[in-house]
């Protein structure tokens, strides 16, 4: 799409969601959405048993630390969403789940964002399975069709795990540089996603707080049937 395209449909999207807001009374309230894979506590635990070491090393003053149980898989950031288009999403996710199997997710590796100069975000790397791949596609054409802008950069599966503060001074800086290329992290584990989540994030001083208000079943069919294929 082009620039001048892409604007337009988010000027278009913007008033449509303003006159909506104004038609009803409960759709004046706006939540921060993004759809998700959750994480299973095993798998939560082992990825803060892998990196236990490297948030030590690191510790609080120099990284924001994720907490194991704020992690997930983000597959597509919707943001600031009236509640009266939290039905045609819900709406949406049903249908794509449906179409969708359950598939293993792959935890593992070790990097930050961005590759060179000063590292801003700390990650574990997540498989490319085919599967998460669909997904990822059939959820960005459901919210295509809802009026939500189209991401068209290739997916790059990531965990964050920790964000660098804001000015750090030199020596805290070279630390992070000589950590990062030290450390390595090699498979951390696999679970089995059989569900997909709509998550509401609510800012806090503490950080954010991350609830799901649908969760959308793969279908069995689905994986069985590409297992068969």
């Amino acid at each position: 799409m082009c620039y001048f395209c892409r604007q337009e449909l988010l000027l278009a999207l913007a008033s449509i969601r303003k006159r909506t807001s104004e038609g009803d009374r409960g759709s004046n309230v706006l939540m921060r959405l993004f759809i998700a894979v959750a994480l299973p506590h095993p798998l939560q635990e082992e990825i803060e048993r892998h990196t236990a070491s490297l948030r030590e090393r690191l510790g609080a003053s120099v990284m924001k630390w994720v907490p194991a149980r704020n992690m997930h898989l983000t597959i597509k950031f919707l943001g600031e969403v009236p509640q009266t288009h939290v039905p045609p999403l819900q709406e949406m996710l049903g249908s794509t789940a449906a179409e969708c199997g359950a598939f293993t997710l792959t935890i593992g590796g070790f990097g930050c964002f961005p590759g060179r100069g000063k590292p801003r975000i700390l990650w574990i790397g997540v498989e490319p399975e085919k599967a998460l791949i669909t997904l990822r596609q059939r959820i960005e054409a459901g919210a295509a069709q809802l009026g939500y802008p189209r991401d068209h950069q290739p997916f790059s599966g990531h965990l964050t795990i920790g964000r660098v503060r804001r000015d750090l001074e030199n020596a805290d800086l070279g630390v992070l540089r000589s950590v990062v290329l030290d450390t390595e992290i090699g498979l951390i584990g696999r679970a089995t996603i059989d569900s997909m989540h709509l998550f509401r994030s609510d800012l806090q001083p503490a950080g954010p707080i991350y609830t799901s208000i649908f969760s959308a079943p793969l279908s069995p069919a689905a994986a069985f049937a590409r297992g068969g294929s």
